[in-house]
């Protein structure tokens, strides 16, 4: 079986009423087309069996048909060898017609099928119906944890414990994958009821709250143990990962690499960021920061607790967490000036510090476009003149941890990707569609085939964004566009900034910087 991810599209654009009814009014159309085409399909392969019974009860007294002409019954005689073979052949050449006719027509059916989808995917069709049955999930998971946790919490443990039962017989994994799988439809759910029972429900999301109840005091332990004195400088990488890009493909790809390089435990690379300069004909100045996710290195700003403080519903608190104040100080020395147009792309907790930074420092940073891969931001105030592009995978517990559906309007887009297995060898077409009838899909990498695993890889959210982009949205169009003329100009340089966690008693050092 090959992995392989299916994308849907949600916000992004404020289609017209009439533009949506048309294409509804299509997609309809499509459909029933679909449906007649398979239904004459299926009548052309009824009429074929009907001939060939009929064949068979009429020709079976000719023992030429079988090759025994030695054999002759009567009837034969009577119609004479020629005329019987020639009964033969055109009953072939019937059977072949109708057997092309009927596979022309399925192709057809399945052709229009895919079509519908696609067009269904691309503008959104079916999100303000799934935003509205997810948020109603949530609520209603809410209310039955606080009315019957127990019983709530034996069900959901069931649900995983069949889901990890189900791996173990399915493929001989032992892993959380497929016990987490089981409740991805509870995640969000399950995540605001954790938070209400644990910090003061403001009448919105309870997990801000929640954050800001455990931040506060995990926050001081944590500061105990690590150190809160932040030292920031620049780093000349082992191998360069960050090149000049073109959409936002290739800025994916850049974080990509620049996560791998920080999980290389050889080369220790960890807590460092890249800070990429563009500059236009005019000569003006705009960036691109590159922030990978949490390494949970000892003395790592991007540690596991400042996710937590990041989620904070306390702007002060999302502002003091290591992490963001690590990337804050290493633009502040790279020299991003206050009116300088910047983009931020993260992964994991790298997409939660670019959604603080574009809350909390809207004031300080002219931050016009953030893009997001597995990072739980639903709840962050984002600046009004802030766009977001945020990728996230249906069945990943951390994009859930929010506990909300991500806002949908204009400059808020969301991609939501879907992991199905599809038969090693299926035909594929230009699109990626395979003949089963499985529209435009785009394979997850070599290197992530095999058992189920957990979809918060950075190979699962480039195959959802490169799906998403196969559909042809005006939506993600627009946003890939924004990203670019964001970071307009020539590609300039890229600094690589690390970050260490240490006691004393001077904040952020300063050092000189490096360029690659």
């Amino acid at each position: 079986m090959t992995k392989m991810v299916r994308s849907s599209i949600h916000g992004g654009a404020q289609y017209a009423t009439a533009t949506l009814d048309l294409v509804h009014g299509i997609c309809s159309r499509l459909g029933a087309c679909a449906a007649d085409l398979k239904a004459q399909a299926i009548a052309l392969s009824n009429a074929r069996m009907r001939v060939a019974v009929l064949r068979t009860s009429t020709l079976q007294w000719c023992p030429e048909q079988n090759g025994m002409a030695a054999l002759r019954a009567p009837v034969c005689e009577s119609s004479g060898f020629g005329r019987s073979l020639h009964v033969h052949v055109e009953y072939l050449r019937l059977t072949d017609h109708a057997e092309s006719a009927r596979s022309q027509l399925h192709a057809l059916a399945v052709q229009c099928e895919r079509i519908a989808d696609v067009l269904a995917r691309a503008y959104g069709l079916y999100s303000e119906a799934e935003a509205k049955s997810r948020m109603a999930t949530n609520r209603a998971l809410q209310w039955a944890a606080r009315v019957a946790p127990a019983t709530m919490a034996k069900f959901t443990i069931a649900q995983a414990l069949g889901g990890w039962l189900y791996g173990v017989v399915t493929e001989g994994n032992f892993s959380a994958a497929h016990a987490l799988n089981a409740i991805s439809w509870q995640q969000e759910g399950l995540m605001r009821a954790a938070s209400a029972a644990i910090g003061l429900h403001d009448g919105q999301s309870p997990v801000p709250s929640g954050a800001y109840a455990i931040g506060g005091i995990s926050s001081r332990a944590t500061n105990l143990i690590q150190g809160d004195a932040l030292t920031v400088e620049s780093v000349d990488p082992h191998e360069p990962s960050v090149a000049p890009v073109s959409d936002m493909g290739g800025a994916l790809a850049n974080l990509r690499r620049l996560s791998a390089a920080n999980a290389d435990s050889t080369h220790g690379e960890y807590a460092t960021i890249a800070i990429s300069r563009y500059v236009d004909a005019d000569g003006r100045r705009s960036w691109l920061v590159t922030i990978p996710g949490t390494d949970g290195n000892f003395d790592s700003p991007l540690g596991w607790e400042q996710n937590v403080e990041l989620m904070s519903a306390n702007a002060m608190q999302r502002r003091n967490a290591d992490s963001a104040r690590m990337v804050v100080e290493a633009m502040r020395q790279a020299g991003i000036g206050r009116d300088e147009r910047v983009a931020l792309i993260g992964h994991s907790q790298g997409g939660i510090i670019a959604a603080t930074l574009a809350s909390d420092y809207a004031d300080e940073y002219r931050i016009e476009h953030i893009v997001t891969a597995g990072s739980p931001i639903a709840n962050h105030p984002m600046g009004k003149g802030t766009w977001v592009t945020s990728i996230e995978m249906e069945d990943e517990l951390v994009a859930a941890l929010d506990g909300e559906v991500n806002p949908r309007s204009e400059q808020w887009l969301t991609i939501r990707g879907e992991v199905r297995n599809v038969a090693d060898g299926s035909p594929a077409d230009a699109n990626g569609a395979v003949d089963d009838g499985t529209a435009a899909m785009t394979a997850v990498d070599q290197s992530h085939q095999g058992k189920y695993e957990l979809t918060h890889d950075l190979a699962y959210h480039t195959a959802a964004y490169e799906n998403a982009l196969s559909l042809g949205s005006e939506a993600l169009a627009n946003h890939d566009s924004h990203f670019m003329a964001t970071i307009h100009g020539d590609y300039m340089e890229t600094t690589y900034w690390s970050g260490r966690m240490e006691h004393g008693k001077h904040d952020i050092e300063m050092d000189d910087t490096h360029t690659q």
